[in-house]
């Protein structure tokens, strides 16, 4: 396939249900599987279908495909991680406490990089100590704080995206003064986030319906151990991604 479609840089859903001969259920299965894989590089997410990168190594991977799958399925493994749940959990939160510019080094202003360190810990703590609900919470709070660092550079352009999404919407130009929606309208449009990623949306929604008592009363929303772990996931991804493009850059300017 490479040899005769060079310039080929991703690969849909249906192109693999249609060659695999998979059946819809097990197309998306094998999405949620990609997304959060080290085998591709970005693409997009819905309910229904999923456009995934090939990855970035794709001209240089061996011929032995088993060996590079294995390697690459185990790059990350840790031995000593304890079987329990409970203890792995404990255990992989107290691995990756790290200072603030290494957790996330892409972030410019470092109040924002503060906050936003100090509420992915407690995401952590929050999701070992299984409080769902205050996970998603802080989760909106981090991805929040790292969107608003991402378009304080640039708020011309970000109001500018997000007049282009809502034309007849009154929005302040003060990038301070909007929530969390406004900043991921805007992200989106400038291609700062995957477009359309369920992951994302579901995360949003159950943010928005969290963080306001007042909506709670009217209809009270139950969160999930799955709802909590996909924003927690979606989070992960948010900072894997800003942070390949800083070094990226870094690497561009050295």
């Amino acid at each position: 396939m490479a040899n005769k479609d060079v310039k080929r840089t991703h690969i849909s859903s249906q192109e693999v249900s249609i060659r695999q001969k998979l059946e819809p259920e097990e197309v998306l299965s094998l999405g949620h599987v990609l997304f959060f894989s080290p085998f591709i590089s970005g693409g997009s997410f819905s309910a229904q279908e999923w456009n995934a990168g090939l990855p970035k190594d794709i001209e240089d991977i061996p011929d032995d495909l088993s060996a590079y799958i294995q390697n690459m399925a185990l790059s990350t493994y840790d031995p000593n991680v304890p079987l329990p749940s409970q203890e792995r959990k404990v255990y992989l939160n107290s691995k990756s406490t790290k200072p603030p510019e290494e957790i996330l080094p892409f972030m410019n202003d470092k109040h924002l990089r503060a906050i936003a360190t100090q509420d992915w810990s407690e995401t952590k703590l929050c999701f070992t100590a299984k409080a769902w609900k205050y996970t998603v919470i802080a989760c909106g709070s981090v991805l929040e704080a790292i969107l608003l660092d991402a378009l304080l550079g640039k708020p011309d352009e970000a109001y500018a995206a997000y007049k282009a999404n809502h034309p007849d919407r009154a929005r302040s130009k003060d990038l301070l003064r909007w929530g969390l929606d406004d900043l991921v309208d805007a992200a989106e449009k400038m291609k700062l986030i995957d477009e359309a990623s369920f992951h994302l949306g579901h995360a949003l929604r159950l943010h928005r319906d969290l963080v306001h008592p007042g909506r709670q009363l009217k209809e009270p929303v139950e969160v999930s151990e799955g709802e909590a772990q996909i924003s927690k996931d979606t989070v992960e991804k948010c900072i894997r991604d800003f942070s390949a493009r800083f070094r990226e850059g870094e690497e561009r300017e050295g």
